[in-house]
């Protein structure tokens, strides 16, 4: 599993946001939510898709940023895929946080 810089590993911002999702729709019929799950698909109002953006930019420190990314991208917010998140996640956090080289020592 690919580490990203910053120590958040795709599988654990996958994790966390298919946990906010589930926790959000809890109460509805709409199956797994899995990473090529659709946003539509889960039925979200638009009150539920800003809880769950601002969730997201809390828990990682993005502040507006994924907000913007999401409506700088080609696709619809419905139409974005669970994995399409966790990438911009995983995007914002990258240009937030730049891998550090680790010092050299000489001998």
């Amino acid at each position: 599993m690919m580490v990203h810089a910053n120590g958040d590993s795709h599988g654990e911002v996958l994790a966390h946001v298919i946990g906010i999702l589930q926790e959000i729709t809890a109460d509805w019929d709409v199956g797994e939510i899995s990473a090529d799950s659709r946003l539509a698909a889960l039925n979200l109002e638009s009150i539920n898709l800003v809880y769950f953006i601002a969730e997201l930019q809390q828990k990682y420190a993005l502040e507006q940023q994924l907000f913007n990314r999401i409506r700088a991208a080609d696709t619809p917010l419905a139409d974005l895929r669970v994995v399409d998140v966790v990438d911009f996640v995983r995007e914002m956090r990258g240009a937030r946080q730049p891998e550090r080289e680790e010092p050299r020592h000489e001998l």
